[in-house]
């Protein structure tokens, strides 16, 4: 985990090209979507590039404080940016937040999405999903053994949403 506030932008910028393929989770107009991992063909995925684990950088914040993060790091803004599919964006279950933006996940729901489609748990399901017109629908969408962390995630939800009553 890098903080901002224990470790420069060049320290994560040298590790990650040593050893890593860093790949900034971030849904900006040059993000590519990310999809399912087959082999060395990804479309982000430089040959070179290709045999190094990869290295998923989320910027935990508000909306504006991740902007703010990827503006003042030349570093972080050189990475490869990836987004999630519409589909997965668009499937936010954090009911205790009221969000104007579209595509506004949690931090948790979108590294728990994006960390299926790297490791290959949640294609299918949404490949099914599409299909049967029921994308809407968090309990047809199942990441795998991160999906526990995902139903947690709801139980707090629930339990935080009980108190407005």
């Amino acid at each position: 985990m890098w903080l901002q506030t224990n470790a420069s932008t060049g320290q994560l910028s040298r590790h990650q090209s040593e050893h890593y393929q860093g790949l900034l989770l971030y849904p900006s107009e040059q993000a590519q979507v990310l999809q399912r991992l087959q082999g060395r063909s990804e479309n982000f995925i430089s040959d070179c590039a290709a045999h190094k684990p990869k290295l998923l950088i989320i910027l935990d914040g508000t909306w504006r404080k991740a902007y703010r993060m990827l503006m003042l790091s030349p570093n972080i803004h050189a990475l490869t940016q990836i987004c999630l599919p519409e589909q997965l964006a668009n499937n936010g279950q954090y009911l205790i937040r009221k969000v104007a933006k579209k595509n506004a996940l949690s931090s948790l729901e979108a590294t728990c999405y994006a960390l299926a489609l790297l490791d290959g748990e949640l294609h299918d399901s949404i490949e099914e999903s599409m299909h049967e017109g029921d994308v809407k629908n968090p309990d047809k969408i199942h990441c795998g053994h991160y999906q526990v962390l995902l139903d947690k995630f709801a139980q707090f939800n629930h339990f935080q949403l009980s108190f407005r009553k």
